[in-house]
């Protein structure tokens, strides 16, 4: 296995590759040969903007009752707010508000712009 000398310091797959053009085949080569072919998926950005925005329509879901919010239901325990949870409720309507003002929906357009062709809906990379 080959190593590649770098400047100290912490990089995402993407600062390498901008920082370092010249030198991508070998950064992408080097990060299979550690992490496997399919791992390397995980490190690109299009992954995580693929995430995001289904943890944003997760949001709009618990606050709408939608299937995250029945999902959430079943795992969820109160006890006439014995777990003084003052920040829990903090964060719902923080949520929420961010929710009711469009900064979510602003979030999921700007997203899905930079969203590639997925493998997440691309029937053929489920069934094999």
């Amino acid at each position: 296995m080959r190593t590649i000398k770098l400047p100290i310091g912490a990089y995402t797959l993407i600062n390498l590759t901008i920082l370092y053009p010249e030198r991508k085949d070998d950064i992408l080569k080097s990060l299979s040969e550690v992490l496997g072919t399919d791992a390397t998926y995980y490190l690109e950005p299009n992954y995580h903007n693929e995430l995001a925005v289904q943890y944003y329509y997760s949001a709009i879901q618990m606050h709408t009752e939608g299937q995250a919010y029945k999902d959430s239901l079943i795992n969820m325990y109160f006890l006439e707010d014995d777990f003084n949870d003052n920040l829990y409720h903090f964060c719902a309507a923080n949520e929420r508000y961010r929710i009711n003002s469009g900064l979510i929906r602003e979030k999921i357009i700007d997203l899905k712009k930079k969203v590639r062709k997925s493998r997440l809906y691309d029937f053929d990379s489920y069934a094999g």
